[in-house]
């Protein structure tokens, strides 16, 4: 869903060459939005290539994307920005948001604000956006420097204050987040060199210092949340609720995922939790990996378990 992987973007490519299409296509149906204007942060084949916009005219033009489906995106960008609190925070609970009570359906967990922020970045990453690099850049820059300031950065504790059991899918959100926002954001600033000697050169909103040291605060907030993630592996590989305490496969899920984003952040490798982790899938799995139990005591395995486990 958010194009995250270099393949993505040669298999596009590969069926658009078997059609007689182009390498780089331009789709003839999406007119420019806020959504796909974003300049490119990742060279062709990288994790985030499908962010860039060369990347995103493929998939859009070989998986059928239109002007409406993409005015659909920015619609809902918008949304996210109108709702996002002063303090750089979002939440689901929209009572006191900043759409005034127009929404006529407000949510709750209100108590799960880092988890909740993470989620609208997620969106606004997903479509390109940087702190530094296309239209929603404020936002980006306001929601990723909430995180840091009210999470547990010594021991890397992203969870912060949740609603029932929550916890450790939010450290899974909120890694995410970072060490992808690092990684697009060092793209973007490698691919600025090359652009140094053109005329036309578009100036960054901020300067190449601040972007230098805002990396730098992603980059250790993002390796201690990946540390937190692999301190609370149980020891059957798993991950749930709380640290170190029993398996559920919804929560490896996501803390996979993380390490995954760690990776393509040029974080670590991280041999050992991966292997712990590839074990446990292992030990809930049937009909040759293609269905999941959600822990060892499920007595079958479920549809829903087995897609996050993929």
């Amino acid at each position: 869903m958010l194009f995250r992987s270099g393949w993505i973007w040669k298999e596009a490519k590969i069926r658009l060459a078997e059609a007689g299409q182009p390498d780089n296509p331009r789709p003839p149906k999406v007119e420019p939005t806020k959504s796909n204007r974003a300049v490119a942060v990742a060279p062709e084949g990288s994790e985030f290539s499908g962010r860039s916009s060369a990347g995103k005219a493929a998939l859009l033009a070989y998986y059928g994307g239109t002007k409406e489906s993409e005015a659909a995106v920015e619609l809902g960008l918008e949304w996210l920005k109108r709702h996002q609190s002063k303090d750089g925070s979002w939440s689901f609970d929209h009572v006191n948001a900043a759409c005034k009570g127009d929404c006529k359906n407000p949510g709750n967990f209100k108590n799960s604000r880092m988890g909740a922020t993470a989620m609208a970045l997620l969106a606004m990453l997903g479509s390109g956006n940087t702190y530094s690099v296309g239209d929603f850049q404020v936002p980006v820059e306001r929601g990723l420097m909430y995180l840091p300031t009210h999470g547990k950065t010594i021991d890397g504790d992203f969870r912060g204050k949740y609603d029932g059991n929550g916890g450790m899918y939010i450290q899974g959100l909120v890694t995410i987040v970072l060490c992808e926002a690092l990684a697009m954001s060092n793209a973007e600033m490698e691919s600025s060199k090359g652009r140094r000697n053109q005329k036309k050169k578009k100036k960054s909103r901020l300067s190449r210092g601040k972007r230098m040291r805002f990396n730098r605060t992603l980059k250790a907030a993002s390796q201690q949340a990946i540390k937190f993630i692999i301190n609370a592996q149980c020891s059957n590989g798993g991950w749930r609720y709380t640290p170190r305490i029993g398996p559920d496969t919804c929560v490896v899920g996501w803390q996979i995922m993380a390490l995954a984003s760690a990776w393509s952040a040029k974080l670590g490798t991280f041999p050992v939790v991966s292997r712990k982790a590839s074990g446990y899938l292992e030990s809930v799995q049937s009909a040759q990996g293609s269905q999941y139990r959600n822990h060892h005591d499920s007595p079958q395995p479920t549809a829903s378990i087995t897609y996050r486990s993929e």
